[in-house]
C-alpha cells in the first residue's frame, strides 16, 4: 500500500510540472505572437506615413516644374512670335515695300506686349544705312521720308536723311533737314553735332554759289539763315559779304551794324564797316562819316529762359505782353489768358487755322490787332493765333515771323539785346 502511494505522489507531481511547463510556454508564445504583431502594424503605420508624405512631395515639384516648363514654353513662343514680326520686317525691307514696313513698324509700337521695337527701329535705320553706303540713294530717300511722315520728331531719321542730301550734294534740302533735326534734339552733344553740320553744310554751299556767280542765291541763303539762326553772328558777316556782291552796300551796312558788338566776329565787323566808308563816295565833308558811325543798332531788352529768349510786346492797350521769340512760328501767338489778362483789344477775323503742337495738331481762331510795338518798332494791322503754350519759360505767347519779318533782327545774346531795324 506504501508502494502505491510513493507512485501516485510520483505521477502527481510530474503532471503538475507538465502543466507548469505548457503554461510558461503558451504564454511566451502569446506574448511573442502579440508582440511581432504590434511592431508589424507600427512598420506599416511608418511605411504609409513615409510613402503619403514621399507622395506629396513629389506631387509638389512635379507641380513646380510643370508651371515653370509651361512659363518657358509660353516665352519661347512670345520670342518666336517676335522674331517672326522682326523677319517680316527684314523681308519687306529687302522688296522695297517701305509702307508696308512703317505701318507694321507702327502697330509693332502700339502693341504693349511687344518687347522689341527698338530692336525693330534699328533694323530699319541699318536697311537705310545700308542703301546709302550702296549710293542707293533714292530708295534711301523713300524709305527714311516714308518713316519721318509717322515718326517726325525722331532725330536720327532726320540725320539720315541728311546724309543722303548731302552725299547728293543738295545742300540747300541738308540745310533745312538740319533745322528739324534741330527742333526736334534737346540732348546738348546732338544738338552740338547738328550744329557743326550745318556750319560745315552751309561754307559748302556758299562756296558753291560764290564759284558760281550766284550772289542772289547766295543773298537768299543768308537772308533765310539769318532768320532761322538769329542770334549766330557769323552769318550776319556772310549776309553783308552776299549784299556787297550783289551791290547793296547800305544793306550790307545795316547787317554789320547789327552785330558790330559781338565778341567773336564783332572786329570783323567793324573792320568791313571802315572799308565800307572809305570806299563810299563823300560829297562834302559835311556828309563824311565819322567814326561814332560804327555804333551798333539800337536794341531792346531780352530775358533769357533756358535756350530761349523773351521780349516784352505792347498791343493798343499799351500793357506788355512777354513773347518768346521763335523763328519758326510764321505767325505770333497769344494765350487766351494774355488776351483777357492785359485787356487787348482786338477784332475776331472770323478765321480759323491748324498748328502742328507738341499735343498735336490744334485748331486756333485768328484775331487782328490794330498794332503790336516792340521798342521803337510798331507793324500795324498784325494777326495772331489764340492758342494755349505747353512748357512756355513764363511766355504769354510767341513773337513769330509775321513781326520780324519786317525787319532785319539780330539776337545780341552778349548784351540780352533784340537788335532791330527796318528793312530797305
Amino acid at each position: 500500500m506504501r508502494t502505491n502511494g510513493n507512485a501516485i505522489n510520483i505521477l502527481t507531481s510530474m503532471v503538475f510540472r507538465g502543466i507548469k511547463f505548457f503554461s510558461i510556454l503558451f504564454t511566451g508564445m502569446l506574448i511573442g505572437w502579440y508582440a511581432h504583431d504590434s511592431q508589424k502594424d507600427k512598420t506599416v503605420s511608418n511605411i504609409n506615413e513615409y510613402s503619403d508624405s514621399t507622395l506629396i512631395e513629389a506631387t509638389v515639384e512635379n507641380a513646380d516644374f510643370k508651371t515653370d516648363r509651361q512659363v518657358e514654353e509660353q516665352n519661347n513662343d512670345v520670342m518666336q512670335g517676335e522674331e517672326a514680326q522682326l523677319e517680316l520686317i527684314r523681308s519687306l525691307l529687302k522688296e522695297k515695300k517701305f509702307e508696308a514696313v512703317v505701318s507694321l513698324f507702327e502697330s509693332l509700337q502700339q502693341d504693349s506686349n511687344f518687347t522689341q521695337p527698338e530692336k525693330a527701329r534699328e533694323i530699319i535705320f541699318l536697311h537705310a544705312r545700308g542703301l546709302i553706303s550702296k549710293q542707293q540713294y533714292e530708295s534711301a530717300d523713300a524709305l527714311i521720308n516714308h518713316y519721318l511722315r509717322v515718326f517726325n520728331r525722331d532725330v536720327t531719321a532726320r540725320l539720315l536723311l541728311v546724309e543722303v542730301y548731302n552725299r547728293l550734294k543738295e545742300y540747300p534740302q541738308a540745310i533745312d533737314a538740319l533745322y528739324l533735326a534741330k527742333g526736334h534734339a534737346f540732348q546738348q552733344d546732338v544738338l552740338d553735332d547738328i550744329n557743326d553740320k550745318i556750319r560745315s553744310i552751309v561754307n559748302k554751299q556758299a562756296s558753291l554759289y560764290i564759284e558760281n556767280l550766284q550772289y542772289n542765291e547766295l543773298l537768299k541763303l543768308y537772308e533765310k539763315l539769318t532768320q532761322q539762326e538769329a542770334d549766330y553772328a557769323p552769318y550776319f558777316i556772310g549776309l553783308a559779304q552776299a549784299q556787297l556782291m550783289s551791290g547793296d552796300a547800305d544793306g550790307a551796312r545795316n547787317s554789320l551794324q547789327m552785330i558790330v558788338g559781338d565778341l567773336n566776329v564783332g572786329q570783323k565787323a567793324s573792320d568791313m564797316l571802315a572799308e565800307l566808308q572809305e570806299k563810299q563816295p563823300q560829297s562834302s565833308s559835311a556828309d563824311a562819316p565819322e567814326e561814332e558811325d560804327i555804333e551798333p543798332v539800337p536794341g531792346v531788352a531780352l530775358i533769357k529762359r533756358g535756350n530761349h529768349y523773351l521780349v516784352d510786346a505792347f498791343p493798343d492797350s499799351g500793357e506788355g505782353v512777354r513773347l518768346l521769340i521763335d523763328t519758326g512760328a510764321s505767325l505770333t501767338v497769344f494765350t487766351p489768358e494774355a488776351l483777357s489778362k492785359h485787356n487787348v483789344n482786338y477784332k475776331d477775323t472770323g478765321e480759323r487755322r491748324y498748328f502742328n503742337t507738341a499735343n498735336g495738331i490744334v485748331e486756333a481762331p485768328i484775331y487782328q490787332l490794330d498794332h503790336l510795338l516792340i521798342g521803337e518798332w510798331k507793324v500795324e494791322n498784325i494777326n495772331i493765333a489764340i492758342l494755349e503754350l505747353q512748357g512756355n519759360n513764363s511766355a504769354e505767347g510767341l513773337l513769330g515771323m509775321n513781326f520780324l519779318q519786317h525787319f532785319r533782327f539780330f539776337i545780341d545774346q552778349q548784351n540780352a539785346l533784340l537788335r532791330l531795324s527796318l528793312r530797305k
